[in-house]
C-alpha cells in the first residue's frame, strides 16, 4: 500500500505478514548476486546468525521503519515519500451518544491517539477522492474522516463492534456538498 497499491511486486517481495509460518526472520546484508553454472542464481549474504548450508526460503527488502539496522540501506520502498497529514476535528465529531460519557481528559486523550493514527494516513494510496468518507477502527470506536489536500478532518466518532478483533478500513462515497 505504501507504493500506491497498484504496483505488483509479489507477496514475498513485500514482506507480507499474512501467512502463518514457523520460519525465523533474520536481517542480513546482501553482498552479491551472481549466476553459477551449477547452482543457478546465488545470493551471497553476510551477518547471518545461522549455520552454513541453512536454506534461505524468502528474501525481503529492508524497510527502515520496520527494521532497525543503523547502517543498512532500504529496498524499493525507500523512494516512497512519507506522508504526514494534519488532523482536525469537525464540531460534530464527538456527537455520538457513545462519546458523551468521555471526560474532558478522556476526550483529549482520544483526540491525541486519533491524531497520531490519522497522521500516518491509513487510506488506500491509489484512491484520491476528496469526497470519500473513510473509516478506521480504533479501540471501541469507528473513526470516520475525510481527506482534502493534506488534511484529515474527523467527521464522526461512533461505536465500533469488533467481530474479529482486527482493525479495518472502511470507505463510502458521498456526493460533494460543494
Amino acid at each position: 500500500p505504501r507504493l500506491g497499491g497498484r504496483k505488483r511486486v509479489g507477496v514475498f517481495a513485500t514482506r507480507s505478514p499474512f501467512r502463518p509460518n514457523p520460519i525465523g526472520l533474520s536481517v542480513v546484508k546482501l553482498n552479491e548476486i551472481r549466476k553459477d553454472e551449477k547452482l543457478g542464481i546465488v545470493l551471497e549474504v553476510s551477518g547471518v546468525d545461522m549455520r552454513s548450508g541453512t536454506p534461505i526460503y524468502d528474501i525481503k527488502p529492508y524497510l527502515p521503519y520496520a527494521d532497525c539496522v543503523a547502517d543498512a540501506t532500504d529496498g524499493f520502498a525507500g523512494a516512497v515519500k512519507e506522508r504526514n497529514l494534519t488532523v482536525s476535528f469537525d464540531r460534530e465529531a464527538f456527537s455520538d451518544p457513545a462519546c458523551k460519557g468521555l471526560s474532558s481528559g478522556g476526550k483529549e486523550e482520544l483526540k491525541e491517539a486519533i491524531r497520531a493514527l490519522l497522521r500516518e494516513d491509513p487510506r488506500t494510496r491509489f484512491i484520491h477522492d476528496k469526497d470519500r468518507i473513510w473509516g478506521v477502527a480504533y479501540g471501541a470506536y469507528n473513526i470516520r474522516f475525510r481527506v482534502r489536500e493534506e488534511e484529515a478532518t474527523v467527521i464522526k466518532i461512533e461505536p465500533y463492534q469488533k467481530e474479529n478483533g482486527l482493525a479495518e478500513v472502511h470507505t463510502e462515497r458521498k456526493v460533494s456538498d460543494e
